[in-house]
């Protein structure tokens, strides 16, 4: 049995087996799809078009949506999403 758990489960008084230690929730990414716009603190991610490995997508701040066009293989944006704790404003 895991040390830390055996020294918490004796300051409690409770037996280690009954409560094992909460895991970490992993959260899941929906997958990209064309118009979806990802919100990474104070900056929006307007996703064009998704091919097999590359998506086309728009980088701006507030509602000023006149940017270029931006390319990235889909992995790494994927991969940018994630660390960055992106959140899906609109599908």
């Amino acid at each position: 049995m895991d040390e830390a758990l055996q020294w918490s489960s004796l300051i409690a008084g409770l037996p280690a087996s009954r409560y094992p230690m909460p895991k970490k929730k992993q959260t899941a990414l929906k997958p990209l799809a064309t118009g979806q716009i990802w919100e990474v603190g104070d900056v929006c991610l307007a996703i064009g078009q998704v091919g097999k490995t590359l998506v086309h997508y728009k980088r701006y701040k507030g509602k000023s949506r006149g940017v270029p066009s931006s390319l990235a293989a889909k992995t790494e944006l994927e991969k940018y999403l994630k660390e960055n704790k992106a959140v899906l404003t609109q599908e």
